[in-house]
Protein backbone atom coordinates (compact mmCIF):
# COMPACT_ATOMS: atom_id res chain seq x y z
CA UNK A 1 0.00 0.00 0.00
CA UNK A 2 2.47 2.17 1.30
CA UNK A 3 4.59 1.43 -2.18
CA UNK A 4 1.98 1.83 -4.30
CA UNK A 5 1.49 5.45 -3.24
CA UNK A 6 4.98 6.31 -3.61
CA UNK A 7 5.03 5.04 -7.11
CA UNK A 8 1.57 6.92 -7.90
CA UNK A 9 3.37 10.10 -6.41
CA UNK A 10 6.38 9.12 -8.36
CA UNK A 11 4.18 8.71 -11.72
CA UNK A 12 2.33 12.13 -11.27
CA UNK A 13 5.93 13.69 -10.84
CA UNK A 14 6.99 12.50 -14.02
CA UNK A 15 3.82 13.87 -15.34
CA UNK A 16 3.84 17.38 -14.12
CA UNK A 17 7.43 17.39 -15.26
CA UNK A 18 6.47 16.17 -19.29
CA UNK A 19 3.76 19.03 -18.97
CA UNK A 20 6.13 22.09 -17.60
CA UNK A 21 6.67 24.91 -20.08
CA UNK A 22 10.38 25.61 -19.56
CA UNK A 23 11.48 29.84 -18.53
CA UNK A 24 8.35 30.28 -16.52
CA UNK A 25 9.24 30.80 -12.62
CA UNK A 26 6.09 31.16 -11.15
CA UNK A 27 4.82 27.56 -12.81
CA UNK A 28 8.01 26.31 -11.71
CA UNK A 29 7.14 27.74 -8.03
CA UNK A 30 3.41 26.71 -7.78
CA UNK A 31 4.73 22.80 -9.08
CA UNK A 32 7.49 22.56 -6.08
CA UNK A 33 5.09 23.66 -3.85
CA UNK A 34 2.16 21.39 -5.61
CA UNK A 35 5.00 18.42 -5.03
CA UNK A 36 6.06 19.79 -1.56
CA UNK A 37 2.18 19.14 -0.86
CA UNK A 38 1.93 16.41 -2.43
CA UNK A 39 4.95 14.64 -0.78
CA UNK A 40 3.10 15.89 2.87
CA UNK A 41 0.03 14.06 2.21
CA UNK A 42 1.80 10.84 1.09
CA UNK A 43 3.78 11.10 4.30
CA UNK A 44 0.93 11.76 6.15
CA UNK A 45 -0.67 8.41 4.67
CA UNK A 46 2.21 6.47 5.08
CA UNK A 47 3.09 7.71 8.73
CA UNK A 48 6.64 8.63 8.28
CA UNK A 49 8.69 10.96 6.31
CA UNK A 50 9.74 8.28 3.67
CA UNK A 51 8.54 10.35 0.74
CA UNK A 52 11.22 13.60 -0.34
CA UNK A 53 11.31 15.54 -3.67
CA UNK A 54 14.64 15.51 -5.10
CA UNK A 55 16.35 18.78 -6.83
CA UNK A 56 14.68 17.37 -10.05
CA UNK A 57 11.19 17.34 -8.83
CA UNK A 58 10.62 13.65 -8.33
CA UNK A 59 9.10 12.17 -5.60
CA UNK A 60 11.38 9.68 -3.80
CA UNK A 61 11.01 7.08 -1.74
CA UNK A 62 14.01 7.12 0.92
CA UNK A 63 13.32 3.99 2.29
CA UNK A 64 13.90 2.30 -1.24
CA UNK A 65 17.02 4.33 -1.54
CA UNK A 66 18.09 3.53 1.75
CA UNK A 67 17.79 0.02 1.18
CA UNK A 68 19.87 -0.25 -2.28
CA UNK A 69 22.62 0.88 -0.53
CA UNK A 70 22.40 4.19 -3.72
CA UNK A 71 23.44 6.47 -1.44
CA UNK A 72 26.06 4.70 0.04
CA UNK A 73 29.61 5.37 -1.63
CA UNK A 74 32.54 3.39 -0.70
CA UNK A 75 35.06 5.37 1.12
CA UNK A 76 38.03 6.85 -1.35
CA UNK A 77 41.16 5.62 0.48
CA UNK A 78 44.02 8.58 -0.41
CA UNK A 79 46.62 7.40 -2.88
CA UNK A 80 49.37 9.38 -2.16
CA UNK A 81 52.21 8.45 -4.63
CA UNK A 82 54.98 10.06 -3.22
CA UNK A 83 57.85 9.69 -5.89
CA UNK A 84 61.55 10.13 -5.51
CA UNK A 85 61.43 14.34 -6.97
CA UNK A 86 58.67 14.62 -3.99
CA UNK A 87 61.90 13.34 -1.65
CA UNK A 88 64.25 15.72 -3.04
CA UNK A 89 62.02 18.36 -3.25
CA UNK A 90 61.57 18.32 0.45
CA UNK A 91 65.29 17.54 1.04
CA UNK A 92 66.31 20.43 -1.10
CA UNK A 93 63.47 22.71 0.85
CA UNK A 94 64.80 21.31 3.90
CA UNK A 95 68.55 22.61 3.05
CA UNK A 96 67.19 25.40 1.67
CA UNK A 97 66.32 26.60 5.34
CA UNK A 98 69.48 25.16 6.88
CA UNK A 99 70.91 27.32 4.56
CA UNK A 100 69.19 30.04 5.57
CA UNK A 101 69.92 29.63 9.44
CA UNK A 102 73.50 29.12 8.86
CA UNK A 103 73.40 32.38 6.46
CA UNK A 104 71.60 34.65 9.42
CA UNK A 105 74.04 32.85 12.22
CA UNK A 106 76.81 34.36 10.22
CA UNK A 107 75.36 37.88 9.40
CA UNK A 108 74.72 38.14 13.45
CA UNK A 109 78.32 36.78 14.19
CA UNK A 110 79.69 39.32 11.80
CA UNK A 111 77.33 42.18 13.19
CA UNK A 112 78.65 40.88 16.52
CA UNK A 113 81.96 41.20 15.53
CA UNK A 114 81.67 44.55 14.31
CA UNK A 115 79.85 45.77 17.20
CA UNK A 116 82.80 44.61 19.59
CA UNK A 117 85.44 46.10 17.80
CA UNK A 118 83.46 49.21 17.24
CA UNK A 119 83.63 49.10 21.39
CA UNK A 120 87.04 47.75 21.50
CA UNK A 121 87.93 51.47 19.38
CA UNK A 122 85.89 53.02 21.53
CA UNK A 123 87.26 51.91 24.80
CA UNK A 124 90.71 52.28 23.32
CA UNK A 125 89.98 56.01 22.39
CA UNK A 126 89.14 56.75 26.30
CA UNK A 127 92.08 54.93 27.44
CA UNK A 128 94.30 56.80 24.86
CA UNK A 129 92.63 60.24 25.90
CA UNK A 130 93.30 59.72 29.64
CA UNK A 131 96.23 59.06 29.11
CA UNK A 132 97.54 61.56 27.52
CA UNK A 133 95.53 63.73 29.41
CA UNK A 134 97.49 62.31 32.41
CA UNK A 135 100.79 63.05 30.33
CA UNK A 136 99.93 66.62 29.58
CA UNK A 137 99.25 67.05 33.56
CA UNK A 138 102.60 65.40 34.29
CA UNK A 139 104.39 67.45 31.86
CA UNK A 140 102.73 70.64 33.43
CA UNK A 141 103.84 69.50 36.50
CA UNK A 142 106.94 68.99 35.56
CA UNK A 143 107.37 72.41 33.49
CA UNK A 144 106.22 74.41 36.76
CA UNK A 145 108.37 75.08 38.81
CA UNK A 146 107.71 76.27 42.41
CA UNK A 147 108.35 79.57 43.42
CA UNK A 148 111.06 78.71 45.60
CA UNK A 149 113.12 77.49 42.76
CA UNK A 150 111.86 80.69 40.77
CA UNK A 151 113.05 83.06 43.32
CA UNK A 152 116.83 80.93 43.51
CA UNK A 153 117.21 81.22 40.06
CA UNK A 154 116.58 85.01 40.20
CA UNK A 155 118.88 85.27 43.34
CA UNK A 156 121.61 83.64 41.43
CA UNK A 157 121.13 85.92 38.38
CA UNK A 158 121.22 88.63 40.56
CA UNK A 159 124.20 87.44 42.62
CA UNK A 160 126.42 86.80 38.41
CA UNK A 161 125.07 90.12 37.60
CA UNK A 162 126.38 92.16 40.55
CA UNK A 163 129.59 89.52 40.64
CA UNK A 164 130.20 90.87 36.77
CA UNK A 165 129.39 94.74 37.92
CA UNK A 166 132.09 94.42 40.22
CA UNK A 167 134.42 92.65 38.60
CA UNK A 168 134.82 94.92 35.25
Amino acid sequence: MKHDAAVEAASRAAINKETKSPGSMEVEITREKKLAEEAKILNAKLGTEAVLINDDGEVVDKRQLLKGGLNILPKQKPTQQVSKSDYQAEYEARRAAGRDKIKEREARQRQQRVIEEQYAMTKKRAADAEAEMEEELRLRAKSKKTSAEVMGARERYLARKQAAAQGS
